[in-house]
């Protein structure tokens, strides 16, 4: 959907040039497009990596305060690593408690590059396009020498060194991707005597064993949560309650969302677990009917989002829609609706403490007319 809405917004501006028909003109806009999609890039790395040092410095804090010199050294070490590269390494640290933290962070990073890559890519495409129709009419109108310029400007689009690099990295995706498919061949079922361990159906009791966040209230009936009552402010913001709980391996993840809206408004769903480590898992759903018109579900963790369905143009209601992260050994695999979406390796593995909730409004947008939760659930998983 991302890269259809950037089209659009793209041949739209050519379109808008059709006037001028002149080849200066159609290079400045593609060369002002380029740049803005490599400056929003660099923005949003800066701005991870701003997130990568607070999460060195708490950790560094917390090895301080356990007295483990190793960890200790090996964190500092690392700041200074980051501190003069700014980037992640080539490979993940052997030690481990630097290495999860690499791989956690890489995996938004490589995110960005491979939107980045998309844009430009379809960018170019539409130049192209743009400057192929642009050729044509050049030669029906006997403008020969103008046409053969268009015509080398069009060539010397594939040597660009942004256009390869991006090239290059969509490569470098489409054979990660065939190396790693099939690596999580199935997901295994409950075990039978921990199938009703942690599984909240919201029938009345489940808001009394919650710690409640953010200000706000819930209200449960009839089998779901919904917000009784917003808080003020800017951005997301809404009720979160949390339920502590206590569970090592491997495990399930799931929830049922609901929502209904009358159009004009914005409502963002989410269940999540925070681990032992402070890592925390997050299942999303977020509704815009103002901007897009849709809903994008998104799988994240702290450096970022992992999967993602991209904003997809959507009906104004679904009901118990399904939605699970499962963690099996360091792969983490999405679900929705009961199919497999996507996987990522590398996860943290330490032990589950927290399940939460929360429903939210976006700054003063009208919430979603209805928004609600049917059930959570947390299993352990069989081998």
């Amino acid at each position: 959907m991302k890269r259809l809405i950037v089209i659009a917004c793209i041949v739209l501006i050519w379109a808008g040039l059709t006037s001028a028909k002149d080849l200066k003109t159609y290079r400045a806009t593609y060369e002002k497009k380029l740049d803005e999609i490599i400056l929003f890039h660099g923005m949003k790395m800066t701005e991870l990596g701003q997130q990568y040092t607070k999460s060195l410095d708490a950790l560094l804090a917390k090895v301080k305060k356990d007295g483990d010199l190793d960890k200790t050294l090996a964190v500092n070490n690392e700041i200074q690593r980051y501190n003069k590269e700014k980037a992640m390494p080539g490979k993940p640290s052997a030690i481990p408690v630097i290495g999860k933290m690499h791989a956690s962070y890489a995996r938004p990073a490589a995110f960005l590059e491979t939107d980045k890559a998309k844009k430009i890519i379809s960018l170019v495409s539409s130049y192209d396009k743009a400057l192929e129709q642009y050729q044509k009419e050049l030669v029906s109108s006997d403008e020969l020498n103008d046409a053969v310029a268009v015509q080398k400007e069009r060539k010397e689009l594939d040597s660009d060194q942004s256009v390869i690099a991006a090239r290059a990295t969509l490569l470098d995706d489409a054979k990660q991707s065939v190396e790693t498919r099939g690596q999580v061949k199935r997901i295994p079922k409950p075990t039978p005597a921990a199938e009703q361990k942690y599984k909240w159906s919201f029938d009345g009791l489940t808001l009394n064993a919650c710690e409640m966040e953010d200000g706000g209230s819930f209200l449960e009936s009839k089998g779901k949560v919904a917000v009784k009552a917003y808080t003020l402010g800017k951005g997301w913001h809404g009720p979160k309650a949390s339920i502590p709980v206590s569970l090592e391996g491997d495990f399930q993840l799931g929830t049922k969302l609901n929502y209904r809206t009358r159009g004009r408004e914005i409502g963002r769903l989410a269940v999540g677990v925070r681990l032992e480590s402070g890592e925390v898992y997050t299942i999303a759903m977020q509704d815009d009917h103002v901007s897009i018109i849709g809903h994008n579900i998104t799988f994240s963790c702290n450096a970022g989002i992992m999967w993602a369905t991209g904003r997809k143009p959507s009906k104004k209601r679904f009901s118990k829609y399904p939605l699970m992260i499962h963690r099996h050994g360091d792969i983490l695999t999405f679900l929705v609706k009961g199919v497999r979406k996507g996987s990522h390796k590398d996860c943290d593995t330490s032990k589950v403490e927290e399940v939460f909730f929360t429903i939210q409004q976006y700054s003063s947008y009208p919430a979603l007319t209805e928004a609600s939760i049917n059930e959570i659930y947390l299993l352990p998983m069989g081998k």
